[in-house]
């Protein structure tokens, strides 16, 4: 049985363009699918989180070391990132399986 919201965490949201294909944990980053999180929301590796105003994200990459509470939305363009808004402060809730 799969139960939603779990976790609710604020956090603030960019959009980011990936450098490389591969992320933190060694899977495609694929934009439009998956986010980066900060370190000290590590635990949400290998997760779908569903990001407030943007939809489901698969947590596989890891934002720099100086951010906290910060979840980076991979884009494939610039106009994706103003399309999504730019940054700004939004609740996340994770997808659990128990």
């Amino acid at each position: 049985m799969i139960k939603e919201g779990i976790l609710a965490l604020a956090v603030t949201v960019t959009a980011y363009i990936p450098a490389n294909n591969v992320g933190a944990i060694m899977e495609p980053v694929l934009p439009g699918l998956t986010c980066a999180v900060s370190r000290d929301q590590k635990h949400l590796l290998r997760q779908w989180v569903n990001i407030a105003g943007v939809g489901w994200r698969y947590c596989n990459d890891l934002t720099h070391k100086r951010f906290r509470k910060r979840i980076d939305v991979a884009v494939g363009s610039y106009q994706e990132g103003v399309d999504i808004g730019g940054c700004f402060k939004s609740e996340i809730t994770q997808k659990e399986d128990k």
